[in-house]
């Protein structure tokens, strides 16, 4: 022990000398230690780029209206040998820009879904945690007694959509024609601004009301034409005949939420 005494500390951060053949590890504070990175349970929230009308540049072509690229107009009269560029020279610029994905849930509150109540309200928080990871927007369309209403509009807003959830209780009839409808609305209101629509219906499939009708008919096409990837989530077990036969009818994946909560 006195030979310790007279030693010189060691600064942090440095490796201490050896002694007898035995190495000693530098030493590092707390704070300075790093923790693990947060990652995302699914895919990455880094999109797809598709044609826009700004973005970032990818090529040019030749213009018939809108923005004239300057650059590309020079260069296409340097090439032709011209040294003042013609009409033929002028040139647009083609953008691309990250696809915008619009996620849209219809979601039957009715008596029939009471029982699954926390099973189902556990896969959409699940699902939403990647949504916003992703920045998506999120739109939220309820079916209960006689009507179907919007109960969230498109919006990036991850706690408002979960306080409007917070809200809801289930009671009441299953109006699923209703509801197919009300979604075939939003979409065609929305789909000019988001090139890129999904759509999750999270229903037992047990309608209250006959799923037939020229209206309805309608309402399938208009999904079926512009959204891109439709499924049906059912958390009733005993309900599977009525899903898989609505997710047919919107020729959608049929999917069990157990499945993806490891229940």
């Amino acid at each position: 022990m006195g030979a310790d005494k007279g030693k010189t500390p060691v600064p942090i951060g440095r490796k201490e000398p050896c002694r007898i053949g035995v190495f000693s590890p530098p030493v590092v504070p707390p704070r300075m230690q790093k923790s693990g990175a947060v990652r995302s349970l699914g895919r990455s929230r880094f999109r797809r780029e598709a044609p826009a009308e700004g973005g970032r540049k990818r090529s040019d072509r030749a213009w018939v209206r809108g923005k004239i690229d300057g650059v590309a107009t020079l260069f296409h009269a340097w090439k032709s040998g011209r040294l003042r560029p013609a009409p033929a020279d002028l040139r647009a610029p083609v953008f691309n820009a990250p696809q915008v994905r619009l996620v849209v849930f219809l979601l039957d509150v009715s008596d029939s879904m009471a029982e699954t109540r926390r099973l189902a309200r556990a896969w959409m928080v699940r699902f939403l945690d990647e949504t916003y990871f992703r920045r998506d927007p999120v739109a939220v369309v309820t079916i209960q007694g006689n009507s179907a209403d919007i109960l969230v509009l498109p919006t990036t807003s991850l706690h408002y959509v979960l306080h409007r959830l917070g809200a809801i209780e289930e009671a009441g009839a299953t109006p699923l024609a209703r509801g197919i409808g009300m979604v075939a609305k939003l979409i065609q209101q929305w789909r000019d601004r988001y090139p890129v629509i999904d759509l999750f219906v999270l229903s037992d499939g047990r309608s209250t009301e006959p799923l037939e009708g020229p209206a309805l008919e309608r309402a399938v096409s208009l999904i079926r034409k512009f959204v891109r990837e439709t499924a049906v989530v059912n958390p009733v077990p005993g309900a599977a005949p009525f899903a898989r036969s609505l997710a047919t009818l919107l020729n959608a994946r049929y999917l069990d939420p157990r499945v993806f909560l490891d229940l």
